[in-house]
Formats: C-alpha cells, structure tokens, sequence
C-alpha cells in the first residue's frame, strides 16, 4: 500500500498492487488450507503413496501456488490494462481499486476465521465499493467531449523540478484536457501508462517508439482526447529516439492545443528547445503558448533567440499578422 501511493511510482503501481495481492492472497489461502486438519492430513496421504518427504511435498505445493497465482495476476493486470485502453480505468480510479482490493482482501483472510462462508466477504466488499462508486460518479458533472489540450514542452535536463512543475499543472489541466508531451527520463515514471509498463515487463516497449512516419502516425492515431469514466482526462506521451522527436513536434503541437513551455536553466547549449521555440513562433500563435523561466534561464539569449525567429516569419505564418508578436512569458519564483 505505502509503494501504491508514492507520487513517483504511483502510474503503474496499482498494477503492481493488483499482481502481488491475487498472488499473495492466494498463496495465503493455500497455506491456511494445507495446515488445516484435513488438509494436514491430506498432505501426510499424499507423501506416503508418492514415497517422499512431507516438507518437499508441502513446498512444492507452495511453489506452484505462488506461481499459478502469480499467472492469473498477470492476467488480471493485462485485463486491467486492456480496461484502460478502453477509457473505462483511469489512473485514479486504478489506485482506488487496488486500494480497496488490498483492503477487502487483507480483512477477507481474517475474517474467514469466523467460517467459510466469510471468504465470499472480500468479493461482496468489493462489488458494493464499484456500486457505490459508479452510482456516485453518475452525479459529477461531465466534461466535454474533447476539451483543450495541453502540450507540454521542456528543458530535458531540469530533472525534478520539471516533475514539480509538471505535477503541479497537469493535476488541475486534466479536468479541463488531455495533455501531451515527449516522454523523457524526468518524466517516464509520471506518463507511463499500465499497458506501457506491462509491454515493458515483457519486453515489448520498443513497440511504443517513434523510429519513421508509419510508426509516428501508428502512435499520434492512439491517443486518446475523450475523458475516462471518472471525468479526467489523458496524459498521452510519445517516446521518441534521438533522431526522431524533431518529425514529432507538429503533431505533439496540435491545433487548438495551448502549449506550456519550461524553459528554466534555458542556455546557448540547448540545441532542442531553440528548435522548438523556432517551431513554436512559426506555426503556433503567441496567445496560445507560455513560456516558463526563473532567474537560471539566459533571458538574453532567450529574447535574442526570440526576436530572431520572429525576423524570420514567413508570410502567411499565424503571428505574420501581429504587429510585435511576443509571447507570454511567464517568471516562476525561486525555490519553486
């Protein structure tokens, strides 16, 4: 449960959750009934027709338990991510249902000391949270269809202050809009998505990377704008190699989409983000993206980088018509 709700693994470890808990549970409930009386003496049965000793046999058991078990939390997790795909799990209702499946199962096995027919508890418990939840969310009120994206862009290098600052926005954006943005290692444990993550447990990840056109088109044509059951909408990531993510710029910045941009601890150095404010100035009119920086961003070299790209406008660019097209700039505090 503590590991469920670290903010840093807290996207898939409701999958995690799910997986151990059917496992462990499981595994539990096979022990209890192998040192109950019969199952006791069932065991002592079985070693002495298969002519071995009882605590290899006991083991064994165990063993294929734990790994059976272990299979069909597996499979619970593939469901899970399937259910997601589908829009019908978000990340947040995830973690409360692995919260509420830990819980009625952790009581379930204690409860079952009452009589066998407790077991069923944990079921039951369950089923009455997801009415209860279901009915109560039919109430909320709906969001739109689509609503407006947020394309998030930044300095790759900021490390956890770009998590901060990310967390910070996306958490309210999310009921207004999906958001978008390139996958990096800042920001990986925040964006993955469960069948993401079990593509990555299996081997299969590389799927997910931008690598020519086809693939970029395969990944732009998956995302998902509708909002999910609870009313949030998506995080939709790209993962994008070296020599890719400059053909995946226009489609991450989408028409109406409003585009933050972190450019704290922005230098000469950051070949990338120059790319991306020439973008950004050309295609994207200036009311509809902010630029973020703090006392570590070369504001110098900054506006000159700015004032280059808007010398450079081609006619009949979105901010060719504005008289100073200037972007919103956007100062954060220090320490923040």
């Amino acid at each position: 449960m503590l590991l469920c709700l670290d903010r840093r693994v807290r996207a898939v470890a409701p999958l995690m959750l799910a997986l151990v808990t059917s496992a462990v549970a499981g595994f539990v409930a096979v022990v209890l009934a192998l040192f109950s009386p019969r199952g006791a003496d069932a065991v002592v049965a079985g070693a002495v027709s298969l002519g071995c000793d009882v605590r290899w046999l006991v083991g064994a058991t165990c063993l294929l338990a734990l790994g059976g078990l272990g299979l069909v939390g597996w499979l619970l997790a593939r469901g899970i991510a399937r259910a997601y795909r589908k829009g019908r799990l978000s990340d947040q209702s995830l973690l409360l249902d692995a919260l509420w499946l830990l819980f009625a199962s952790t009581y379930g096995m204690w409860l079952a000391w009452g009589g066998v027919g407790w077991i069923a508890s944990p079921v039951v418990a369950f089923l009455a949270y997801r009415l209860v939840w279901t009915a109560t969310a039919g109430f909320a009120l709906r969001p739109p269809a689509t609503g407006i994206g947020l394309s998030f862009l930044r300095v790759f290098s900021l490390g956890q202050r770009s998590e901060t600052l990310f967390e910070a926005v996306a958490g309210y954006w999310r009921h207004l809009g999906s958001v978008q943005l390139i996958t990096g290692p800042d920001l990986a444990h925040k964006t993955v998505q469960p069948h993401q993550f079990l593509d990555f447990i299996s081997g299969g990840l590389s799927r997910h990377f931008v690598r020519d056109d086809a693939s970029l088109a395969s990944r732009l044509a998956e995302y998902d704008f509708a909002p999910a059951a609870d009313g949030r909408f998506r995080i939709n990531n790209l993962f994008c190699h070296a020599d890719s993510w400059q053909a995946a710029l226009p489609g991450l910045v989408r028409e109406r989409n409003i585009v933050l941009m972190d450019l704290r601890s922005f230098t000469a150095s950051n070949a990338g983000c120059i790319h991306e404010i020439r973008f950004l100035v050309q295609t994207v009119p200036v009311e509809r993206f902010v630029l973020v920086v703090d006392d570590t961003t070369v504001m110098r070299f900054l506006d000159s980088t700015l004032h280059e790209a808007i010398a450079g406008l081609p006619r009949g660019a979105p901010n060719a018509r504005a008289v100073v097209p200037q972007p919103r700039v956007f100062h954060l505090g220090a320490g923040r």
